[in-house]
């Protein structure tokens, strides 16, 4: 039977948000990391919210599935997903909603709006293990 257990976000310093002050790519916040070393079927499901709370829209890109922090110098980014969103001025939005990563694969952000100092991401990770 799959256990579950929460855990907070791995950059996060006790369960607070992880600012994100990046504005491109290769200087991308790292926000989570998954465990390593475990089986096919163990998964971190991850839920991310972002907090804005400048007073202009913000564009978030968050790089998902990124192997290696070497991958951030790579145009392609390895084989990782860059999903972009935009955050209304002082919200707080939902960003990922329990997507799945596993293996040592790494969550990045980073902001491409200008003057968007006031992003944070906060969010939990449901570890199952089979």
């Amino acid at each position: 039977m799959a256990t579950l257990t929460k855990h907070t976000l791995s950059h996060s310093n006790s369960g607070r948000g992880v600012a994100v002050t990046a504005t491109a790519v290769a200087n991308s916040n790292p926000i989570h990391t998954s465990a390593t070393g475990v089986l096919e079927t163990d998964f971190d499901e991850v839920w991310m919210y972002a907090n804005n709370d400048s007073s202009a829209t913000v564009d978030l890109s968050v790089i998902w599935g990124l192997s290696a922090v070497a991958d951030l110098g790579d145009t392609k980014l390895g084989n990782a997903d860059v999903m972009t969103f935009q955050v209304s001025a002082n919200t707080r939005a939902v960003i990922l909603n329990g997507r799945l990563l596993q293996n040592g694969c790494a969550a990045y952000a980073y902001v491409s709006s200008p003057g968007s100092d006031g992003v944070v991401i906060d969010g939990y990770v449901n570890r199952i293990v089979a």
